[in-house]
């Protein structure tokens, strides 16, 4: 308002009528102001120029002065109405209608009032529309009153400037499960918070897995026995934006392989035990460990890269236990999964392989078998049918027998199994497979 009142002393040399300034661009006060010209076109308005400012000028024109009482008095000019955006009710008209104009837009705009017609301070306005020829210019209804607002909009209030937070150190990702692995790092001075990012490759595209407020995460649903690589970055608060800082280090982990499931163990000897099961999905290997007791100490018999390892130069008639464990090589160290489950198996002499039964004569039978390893001896059973009522006939420390008295022509089944004796017990091996013959002539 105060560029309204110099700019208007200006003109009084240039024009002798009311000027009301309706509008003004670029004002500056220390520089003169010169009346251009006034725009026939736009009734009593002059324009007048400021340096750079442009400004509007409503000219209201005085009545003729009366000529002296002996001369004929000229008609006079019609007097203009004053209009309503004038003087001090211009400035309250301006005060006012900023107040009653309800918009979100004025919560980020300056507002200018450029003139207002049919004004009426008792009623409401509210903006309508955007001039989109008029650039920042908005356009008000206040009952029947048009009012003209040129907006300009306000800078943006410079935030203060925020140092960004250190890069986060001593870093570190270990597997916590076969699909989790945990992140830890040293805390950041002033930091709000920290976001954590992970890849399957340490130069490969990093997904943000979120932010935290503490100063570790676990990251979940991942695969077992796979390599994840994380790094992680500090960020402060400021006015809701977060100023991030530098990413740390990348480290990596790899989750804990799956648990060995189909464990068996079984006698492949008298003194060995065959222990075998069910691959596990990247497994670069299995590690085998064996005790005499479930609950005792277990002992590593080392690692193999196949489902099964045989257990030797074991005790005949011993019980022994075992349970295994994966693992996966990662940059020359072996990450283990979880234990299996323990099973356990006693050695013993394997069954008698390579049987045969054939007549030795119209009333006998010679049945033979091959050498059983770790074996002290042999059992032989016979009977009249093949799946049922065997009794042992003779027991042996060599690989064949004759059975005599037999009937001529009639059927005899045999099976065989072999035992270690240890300390006056026998420990006995599974029965051969079934053979039979017939004593002929």
């Amino acid at each position: 308002m105060d560029g309204l009142k110099e700019l208007t002393a200006h003109h009084q040399e240039h024009c002798s009528e009311y000027n009301s300034i309706l509008r003004l661009q670029n004002y500056d006060p220390e520089l003169t102001c010169t009346v251009k010209k006034q725009d026939p076109e736009a009734g009593k308005l002059m324009y007048g120029n400021h340096s750079t400012a442009t400004v509007t000028l409503y000219v209201c024109e005085r009545g003729v002065t009366p000529s002296p009482t002996n001369s004929p008095a000229p008609t006079p000019y019609p007097a203009v109405p004053m209009p309503d955006v004038v003087g001090m009710y211009y400035q309250d008209a301006q005060a006012t209608i900023k107040e009653k104009l309800k918009s979100p837009v004025f919560d980020k705009v300056d507002i200018q009032i450029a003139w207002v017609q049919n004004y009426d301070s008792s009623k409401d306005c509210t903006v309508l529309e955007q001039d989109p020829t008029a650039g920042s210019s908005l356009y008000g209804n206040h009952s029947s009153i048009t009012v003209k607002l040129i907006v300009a909009e306000r800078a943006p209030t410079p935030s203060p400037t925020v140092a960004k937070p250190a890069k986060p150190t001593n870093v570190k990702a270990a597997a916590a499960s076969e699909t989790s692995i945990k992140i830890t790092w040293d805390t950041v001075k002033g930091a709000a918070g920290y976001q954590i990012s992970r890849s399957t490759s340490s130069t490969g595209t990093f997904t943000s897995l979120g932010t935290v407020t503490t100063n570790s995460k676990v990251s979940v649903s991942l695969k077992p026995g796979t390599t994840y690589y994380y790094k992680v970055r500090a960020y402060k608060e400021n006015n809701g934006t977060k100023v991030y800082g530098a990413y740390s280090a990348v480290v990596s982990a790899t989750t804990k392989l799956a648990k060995v499931t189909g464990v068996r163990a079984e006698s492949a000897s008298a003194t060995s035990i065959k222990i075998s099961w069910s691959a596990v999905s990247g497994a670069t290997g299995y590690q085998v460990y064996r005790s005499t007791s479930s609950t005792g100490t277990f002992v590593s018999l080392g690692t193999v890269t196949t489902t099964s390892k045989v257990s030797t130069a074991l005790k005949t008639g011993t019980k022994y236990y075992y349970k295994v464990r994966a693992y996966k090589d990662v940059n020359g160290t072996k990450i283990y999964g979880a234990f299996s489950s323990i099973v356990n198996a006693v050695p013993k002499p394997a069954a008698p392989t390579g049987v045969k039964a054939v007549s030795a004569s119209s009333t006998s039978i010679k049945v033979s078998w091959n050498k059983t390893t770790g074996a002290t001896g042999y059992e032989v059973f016979r009977s009249t049918k093949a799946d049922s009522s065997y009794v042992m006939i003779q027991s042996t420390t060599t690989t064949s027998i004759t059975n005599k008295g037999l009937t001529n022509g009639k059927t005899y089944y045999f099976k065989i199994r072999a035992y270690t004796e240890v300390n006056g017990t026998r420990y006995y091996g599974d029965y051969s497979s079934v053979v039979s013959a017939k004593p002929q002539a």
